[in-house]
């Protein structure tokens, strides 16, 4: 019975100096941004965290394929230190905008850093490449009788709609991710033909729409 005592007070001793398990521990700088924009044309950031333990660090896209991002060092040791990745982002040649995210693993804790680039720069020159200001379609034929045309205009910019002649009038427009102009051509009451522009102004430029009229 006493041998019994002994060794459960032996066992009981040695589980109590067993050291147990530090949970892992893993934070972002206080200054470290958490929301990032990146220009079309591409660039890098920084982030700055700490550790307790070893950790690892990947790119997580949200939108826009994979690929155009890259996080460097990977992986590295805790220890408390304050730890700088390096994000360097490809420029981007699609029409939309992207996103992803910097996950930083320690155990089971996570911290990230997510960052949206911009689409690329509109298709016209002005004085900002990375403002957008363009036009769906460039023409539109229109009956003698008159009729209606839709203008549809892809922009970030402000910009205004100049209109030159008496028989084409704005009778309504429509903004969603881009906005529709709606116009009303008159009856043409000539023989001839007849045709204009209507000019659309912003970024710098003029973007010419053309309307023919039969006669």
């Amino acid at each position: 019975m006493k041998r019994i005592f002994t060794f459960l007070m032996s066992l009981i001793l040695f589980m109590g100096c067993e050291k147990p398990e530090q949970e892992a521990m893993i934070s972002l700088a206080p200054e470290q941004e958490t929301s990032i924009t990146i220009p079309s044309d591409g660039d890098s950031f920084d982030v700055y965290f700490t550790s307790s333990q070893d950790w690892t660090a990947e790119i997580v896209y949200k939108s826009g394929g994979e690929g155009w991002a890259h996080v460097t060092p990977s992986s590295g040791k805790g220890g408390g230190s304050s730890v700088l990745l390096n994000v360097n982002v490809e420029k981007n040649s699609e029409s939309e905008s992207r996103t992803a995210e910097v996950v930083i693993t320690s155990g089971t804790k996570k911290a990230s850093v997510a960052f949206t680039q911009k689409k690329k720069s509109g298709l016209l020159p002005g004085p900002d490449p990375d403002l957008v200001f363009r036009l769906v379609d460039k023409s539109a034929e229109v009956s003698a009788e008159g009729g209606i045309v839709e203008v549809t205009v892809e922009y970030n910019v402000e910009y205004k709609c100049e209109i030159t002649v008496d028989w084409i009038k704005e009778i309504e427009s429509k903004s969603y991710d881009r906005k529709v102009h709606v116009f009303e051509v008159l009856p043409n009451d000539s023989e001839k033909p007849r045709s204009t522009t209507v000019s659309f102004c912003g970024n710098g430029t003029c973007i010419p729409f053309k309307v023919e009229q039969a006669g």
